[in-house]
């Protein structure tokens, strides 16, 4: 009786050993993972930050790249307005070294 008692209790003592030390893995699988997680989390706040800040970036060269873009679109008027006048000049050259 004594052996079927202790093959019993050492049965549930086993038990509770192979319990317990899944419970502890899983705990520290959780624990793993939680950190895991959390680098993960982290990493991707660092990204949405950069991006923001990409962004912010690329916006402020946009607002530059359209005001140089109206002051070439100035100097290529203002330069046809010269060219005007040149040819105007050339015109009345050409006109007074043919009256001469």
């Amino acid at each position: 009786m004594f052996q079927i008692e202790g093959t019993i209790l050492l049965s549930l003592l086993s038990a509770a050993i192979g319990a317990a030390g899944f419970w502890i893995a899983r705990k520290k699988d959780n624990t793993e993972q939680g950190q895991s997680s959390g680098v993960l989390m982290s990493d991707i706040g660092y990204l949405k930050s950069s991006m923001d800040t990409i962004n912010k970036k690329l916006d402020r060269q946009d607002e530059r790249n359209i005001r140089i873009e109206e002051r070439l679109s100035r100097d290529e008027e203002s330069t046809k307005q010269s060219h005007k006048r040149i040819d105007a000049l050339e015109r009345r050259v050409e006109g007074l070294e043919k009256e001469e």
